[in-house]
């Protein structure tokens, strides 16, 4: 299903074609090997101002307030629309992914816009059988083609488990992205309910203004959190339960509204409830592999030391946030990420990494904890999405609930139909 034997020759294709333009370049007199071909490059973060991707509304705009708590200047790039999937798409190959064009397309319209200004772009990277691996390269590669000499990409990576920069903004980063991931959870909670139409939103826009503040000035965040949650608690709301609808997959894809043709506000106006996997997963996910990997390849002592570092403090650091929002929260905890491995490695081997592994596993334990429906989400073209795709062809029936794999491209139909008419069925 995932096309290998396509990919392989498309791969061919592409060295067949780039040894073709080298030659061309070199008669141009333009250099043969750019310098772009090092994800890890040493980057200056006080060289220019930082973009972080609006990956989801709240978590976003926490993770540009914890880069300027470490004294670097940074903002939200603009939720995508149509003329950024444009931008992106003219300045890539067309058959990348979703996320790649969007991102690509943010950025060069920052750069057109400020042409005198430099931008870097925070791109996370990280290993395994998906293409968000390549995507600080053919960023880059963009750039470069593009002529555009006032971008650059800050790209921690997975293998040394994003210590990318100083310790100061690691800690704050992990602290954003709690943050933003329980905001979003509690308004996710009480939004189908309340009674009077944007309540909850009024207040999510007004406490992620203060937790912005307060992140920024270096201060910890958990100590607004009880209060925040008193507020929500507060919101009047209508007494039922609707149809809860878990949500897994690619994790821009899921969390970024126009990649979804917003897919939870689909859910809520047709009558269901979304519990959105957070984006904190995946950091979970990554101390999980980095323990799996010193004992599967006799790591050093020291690098096993590392590793339980690593470890015993991010989960101190989410026990702290989970018992700050507890009040609230008390039902829609997230399930260790040992569970989520051991479910989904009844059908993919831990070694392949990735989103596969994590949306399998998630998916039946989200069925374990009462959701009626799971929606996977994937953007066209994905090799683990079409991996997903077809175990759930298997599991749903199994499991009794129906699970719906999307895959989105930026088009602006209404792919969330399905989604809308299985709801009416469900409520």
């Amino acid at each position: 299903d995932g096309g290998y034997r396509t990919r392989v020759e498309a791969f061919m294709d592409v060295v067949h074609s780039f040894e073709k333009r080298r030659r061309t370049m070199k008669h141009a007199g333009r250099p043969t090997m750019p310098d772009i071909f090092t994800a890890a490059r040493k980057i200056d973060l006080r060289s220019g101002i930082v973009w972080i991707p609006p990956i989801q509304e709240v978590s976003a705009r926490l993770f540009a307030a914890a880069f300027r708590a470490a004294n670097y200047e940074a903002k939200v790039l603009d939720l995508e629309d149509r003329e950024t999937l444009l931008l992106g798409r003219k300045h890539s190959r067309g058959c990348e992914c979703l996320p790649l064009a969007l991102t690509l397309g943010a950025i060069l319209k920052k750069a057109y816009e400020e042409p005198s200004r430099r931008h870097i772009l925070c791109m996370p990277t990280a290993e395994g059988p998906c293409r968000f691996g390549q995507y600080v390269l053919l960023e880059r590669m963009a750039f470069w083609n593009a002529e555009h000499d006032n971008i650059e990409i800050f790209a921690p990576s997975s293998v040394n488990s994003y210590h990318g920069a100083d310790e100061r903004l690691w800690r704050y980063s992990i602290h954003a992205v709690f943050t933003g991931d329980l905001l979003m959870k509690i308004a996710l909670k009480i939004r189908p309910y309340e009674i009077t139409a944007g309540d909850t939103d009024e207040l999510l826009e007004k406490s992620t203004r203060r937790l912005e503040q307060t992140l920024e000035s270096g201060d910890d965040p958990r100590r607004l959190l009880p209060e925040i949650v008193d507020r929500f608690a507060a919101i009047p709301r209508r007494r039922e339960q609707k149809p809860l609808v878990g949500i897994v997959g690619e994790i821009y894809m899921r969390s970024n509204r126009f990649c979804n043709n917003d897919l939870i506000y689909v859910i809520e106006r047709n009558g269901g409830e979304a519990w959105l996997s957070p984006i904190y997963e995946w950091g979970s996910y990554m101390i999980f592999l980095q323990n799996y990997m010193t004992r599967q390849q006799g790591f050093s002592i020291y690098g096993r030391g590392l590793s339980l570092i690593a470890n015993l403090y991010f989960h101190y650091i989410e026990k702290s946030y989970l018992r700050a929002v507890r009040r609230l929260l008390a039902d829609r905890q997230e399930p260790p990420m040992k569970k989520i491995i051991q479910e989904g490695a009844r059908f993919l081997p831990i070694d392949f990494t990735g989103d596969a592994i994590l949306a399998v596993g998630r998916m039946i334990v989200f069925a374990q904890q009462g959701a009626r429906m799971v929606v996977n989400i994937a953007p066209f073209g994905c090799m683990p999405g079409t991996t997903t795709s077809s175990i759930f062809l298997e599991l749903k029936d199994v499991l009794g609930v129906p699970i719906l794999t999307q895959f989105y491209d930026g088009c602006a139909l209404d792919i969330n139909e399905k989604v809308a008419a299985i709801l009416k069925t469900l409520a």
